[in-house]
């Protein structure tokens, strides 16, 4: 099937009519061929055999294609942000963030991607301008903007087409729409692009999806983040945090007669309650985006309206907070730090920070607990304030420091050189610990 929109409810209705695939418009000769022959070879096979037992075809292929692509996220607001690199890098994407146009724009002239992912309502340079500005160098002329917005009308995306974006997806991010069309323009190399992938084993849950909550879809919004609950509770806590006087702002920009700086705050307010899962409070900003944009239109209900979810919506936010701070493990003190452990996650954790991956709670919480009752108490609360606000670049040179001073237990390793006698053995020569330690863990 060949269809312009790459929905939900089209793509489930190509599986219940068992079709053996669906290409978005427009095509990508590419992605056309992959799935031309891919379908010719099941049929092939088809016959006497159990459709079971068959190898899944063409959606495999095409998203370990993705992995390792470079990907820009540009969006103002930082949880729209974290939520967008939190899905991308879960299907193996190396996602790279701007805050604004102008910056995305510098970005594509310092860096080469293979895909932007572009919000259009953004201070400084819109969307439009900056793919504008993008589209006017050759070099970038098939380079793929896909555009991020919280209405992917028809309207709204022929003006995206317009302005030179290939497609558009609406806020809360559909990463299976957003993986299909960026396996339909991206370009499919013969070659495999090697990033290195840290593969890692995510915990159970701390069961928070039980709590009954009225503003909140807490399994929707863990779903938007790839499943990862701490990055979730984080985004909670940064909502509430930028968001609980945005009702105020409004009211505050409507009584000095911007209604303009009105609209673009209920604007963003949508798009971010939607990626939390806070879905009242974003169809009530949704109305009352809608009402800023008529002249004579009463505001009085639509700002009541939001200032009810959102009173909701933060409610529910100290209702998870308690319950995490509940939930914390009691801390032994008289458990004996294990700086082995420390050691090697310490290692795992600067590879992850050298990603810019959002997969560094589950190692630092390791660390935590195995440095617990030691003398590096200073140097983890530092190395935590720099993870809690994604500043990766200070926690990298935390990371590094606590590597050196962390004392390395010679019995084990002396055990190990006894049970290597028979091996090759390697000289490593560096003049980085950190550097020594990871070479010494791979080999």
């Amino acid at each position: 099937m060949v269809t312009a929109y790459a929905k939900e409810d089209v793509l489930s209705k190509v599986k219940a009519l068992e079709l053996a695939g669906v290409i978005v418009k427009p095509v990508n000769p590419s992605y056309l061929f992959d799935t031309v022959i891919s379908t010719l070879q099941t049929e092939r096979v088809i016959d006497g055999v159990d459709k079971n037992s068959i190898t899944k075809p063409a959606e495999d292929k095409w998203i370990n294609r993705l992995k390792g692509r470079k990907i820009l996220v540009v969006d103002d607001n930082s949880i729209n942000q974290q939520v967008a690199q939190a899905l991308l890098e879960y299907e193996g994407l190396d996602v790279t963030l701007a805050d604004n146009g102008q910056q995305a724009v510098q970005m594509v002239k310092d860096m080469q991607f293979d895909a932007i992912l572009m919000d259009l309502q953004m201070p400084v340079m819109d969307g439009f301008e900056a793919t504008q500005l993008i589209r006017s160098e050759n070099l970038y002329s098939d380079l793929p903007i896909i555009a991020l917005t919280a209405y992917a009308r028809e309207k709204e995306r022929e003006k995206c087409l317009s302005y030179g974006m290939q497609d558009c997806v609406s806020k809360p991010i559909d990463i299976d729409q957003l993986l299909l069309m960026f396996s339909q323009y991206i370009k499919h190399e013969d070659t495999a692009h090697n990033h290195s992938v840290v593969e890692l084993v995510r915990p159970e849950g701390l069961g928070v999806k039980n709590i009954q909550l009225s503003g909140l879809d807490i399994v929707a919004g863990i779903k938007n983040v790839a499943g990862h609950e701490q990055i979730y509770f984080k985004l909670l806590l940064d909502f509430e945090q930028q968001f609980t006087d945005i009702l105020q702002r409004i009211k505050s920009s409507l009584e000095s007669g911007n209604k303009v700086q009105a609209k673009q705050l209920a604007h963003g307010l949508k798009g971010v309650a939607s990626n939390i899962a806070a879905f009242d409070l974003a169809s009530r900003a949704a109305d009352l985006d809608v009402a800023l944009k008529e002249p004579q239109k009463e505001l009085t209900l639509p700002i009541e309206g939001c200032e009810h979810a959102l009173h909701q919506v933060l409610s529910d936010i100290k209702t998870v907070s308690t319950y995490n701070q509940e939930h914390v493990e009691v801390v032994d003190y008289n458990k004996a730090p294990d700086y082995d452990l420390a050691n090697k996650e310490l290692i795992k954790l600067t590879e992850l920070l050298m990603l810019n991956s959002w997969d560094i709670d589950w190692c630092f919480d390791v660390i935590k607990e195995s440095l617990v009752n030691s003398e590096f108490t200073e140097e983890l609360k530092q190395l935590g304030q720099c993870i809690s606000v994604f500043d990766f670049k200070t926690a990298l040179s935390h990371t590094q420091e606590l590597v050196q001073k962390i004392p390395v237990d010679q019995v084990d390793y002396d055990i190990e050189k006894t049970e290597i006698d028979n091996k090759p053995r390697i000289l490593i020569v560096d003049d980085m610990p950190v550097n020594i330690k990871a070479l010494a863990q791979v080999l």
